[in-house]
């Protein structure tokens, strides 16, 4: 025992000095190495405790001397025998000279260091998780039919192939957007069982590869296939999602072109796949231009002005009756064939504070114009957000890198760049991980 308790020790505060710090590491990545580094280092000091107690106990029944080994047994004992005298011969000298021994292992960490700086970085890979989502988009307001029209070419494309179980479509909504949207779709295709996708050729990379260039034949909208991400509710999408922000508050159009341009600029690049936005600012909309100081010089005030805008375009609770055992809501509205067109607009008459219908049309102008569907803002900026992935033959830590630089020599002067989803975690996680091992 007396041989064997130092090295027992040492061996565990050793390994315990590698683990322990490991369930420190922040972020996403600290969360998914805390219960390894936990398990590990409980089962260690298990380990330890049986070695000391209980294992030398066994040993003294089991290992009993009854003669000289023979056959097997003196054969490996032997071989442990010269194992451990040749281990003896290279580390007596080294032991000897200290500074030597240090030079040594300063030299296998710069050597290890080294060789990991070669590895491509990356945060999590993608899975085959047996299923894929699309996002069709089509134009900035095209209609309920149109889009049902792409979704039926949709399902043409998918249905049929061998990697296919089902498939679902939900029309008039974004999930890369979180919006409702008569021109946005969304896609689901579910593989069959692993078991019985076996073949490369029917995993979900390859009807990735396979839809994305079939969905590029569709003209009525675009399509974009994209992997379920490595952990469910971090992103949408696998790859990375890339935030164009606007640090000087420009206006939507300009916001739009700068991240298509940043969208044209990435496909140029070798380390990035299927960099692309739903962003658009050209969704066509009806601004009505209210001038204040007529309404208040005809007595009009501007809430009851958005008020009866309310009520005969939208809608308005007035009060409940009760009728046949039950309550029932009143609402005013007026009639659809009423606030079918935008001249209807003009029709709307609000009291004034003496008593007379002023018309709508007299305090207020309606032009039609273009604008975003939806203001993103990210960090209180307004921001368009790239979704995209690495290349084949390449990590997500190089596609990071790629965009950054791309960002640098592409976005203009009052424009800036934030990550989320996955790429923000492992920015975050980069760097943080050698220092907690270093400890």
């Amino acid at each position: 025992m007396s041989q064997v308790t130092g090295p027992i020790i040492a061996i565990t505060l050793v390994l315990l000095s590698v683990f322990i710090p490991t369930a420190f590491i922040p972020g996403i990545t600290g969360q998914l190495y805390q219960q390894f580094a936990v398990a590990v280092s409980v089962s260690m000091v298990i380990s330890a405790i049986n070695a000391l107690s209980l294992s030398p106990a066994l040993c003294s029944l089991i290992l009993r001397h009854r003669g000289k080994p023979r056959g097997v047994m003196a054969w490996l004992q032997n071989g442990i025998d010269r194992s451990r005298d040749g281990y003896v011969r290279l580390v007596t000298p080294l032991a000897r000279r200290g500074f030597i021994a240090l030079l040594l292992v300063g030299g296998f960490v710069l050597a290890t260091g080294g060789i990991g700086s070669l590895v491509p970085s990356g945060f999590l890979p993608d899975e085959d998780q047996g299923a894929f989502m699309a996002e069709v988009q089509l134009p900035d307001a095209a209609s309920t039919n149109r889009t049902l029209a792409a979704i039926e070419e949709v399902e043409q494309k998918i249905i049929g192939k061998p990697w296919l179980q089902s498939v679902f479509t939900v029309s008039g909504y974004s999930l890369l957007d979180g919006l409702n949207l008569p021109n946005r779709a969304l896609v689901v295709a579910g593989l069959k069982p692993f078991a019985e996708r076996k073949d490369k050729s029917l995993s979900v990379f390859y009807a990735l590869e396979e839809m994305n260039k079939a969905f590029a034949q569709i003209a009525s909208a675009n399509i974009f296939a994209f992997n379920l991400p490595p952990i469910m509710g971090l992103g949408n999408s696998s790859g990375f999602e890339f935030v164009v922000q606007s640090l000087a508050g420009a206006p939507p159009v300009d916001l739009a072109a700068v991240a298509r341009g940043m969208m044209v600029s990435a496909q140029q690049v070798p380390q990035l796949a299927g960099v692309f936005t739903t962003y658009a600012a050209s969704t066509p909309q009806i601004n009505l231009k209210l001038d204040r100081e007529r309404a208040q010089a005809l007595g009009v005030s501007i809430s009851d002005i958005f008020s009866a805008m309310q009520t005969t375009l939208g809608g308005s609770y007035t009060n409940d009756f009760n009728l046949f055992g039950r309550t029932w809501q009143v609402k005013v509205q007026a009639d659809a064939s009423d606030r079918s067109n935008v001249n209807d607009v003009f029709r709307v008459r609000i009291r004034s504070s003496n008593g007379e219908l002023v018309p709508l049309q007299a305090v207020a102008n309606v032009e039609l114009i273009t604008a975003p569907s939806s203001i993103v803002r990210y960090n209180n900026l307004r921001s368009v957000v790239l979704n995209g992935a690495p290349a084949p033959g390449y990590s997500t830590g190089e596609a990071i890198a790629a965009m950054e630089k791309l960002a640098k020599s592409t976005l203009p002067a009052g424009f800036g760049y934030e990550w989320t989803g996955t790429a923000l975690q492992e920015k975050a996680a980069s760097g943080q991980t050698g220092f907690i091992l270093a400890l």
